[in-house]
């Protein structure tokens, strides 16, 4: 069974398991626009990871309100 703990200094937004795979947990959150607002339902995701270049990590990017940040894996 994979067992998933919070990412440091992302905790309820993004999680980490022991087999090394990232998920965006699902968010909910409103968005305006000229004709009102909307309400958008994010779902979960398994997080696609890239591999860098030059020193061969994996790395997936992390993003919430236009923080950016990205998380290496060895």
């Amino acid at each position: 069974m994979e067992n998933w703990k919070d990412v440091t200094g992302w905790e309820g937004l993004y999680q980490v398991s022991d087999l090394g795979r990232v998920k965006a947990l699902p968010r909910t959150f409103v968005t305006r626009n000229k004709w009102g607002e909307m309400v958008k339902h994010i779902p979960e995701r398994v997080k696609k990871l890239n591999l860098t270049s030059g020193n061969n990590y994996l790395a997936v990017t992390l993003t919430h309100k236009g923080r950016i940040g990205r998380l290496l894996l060895s």
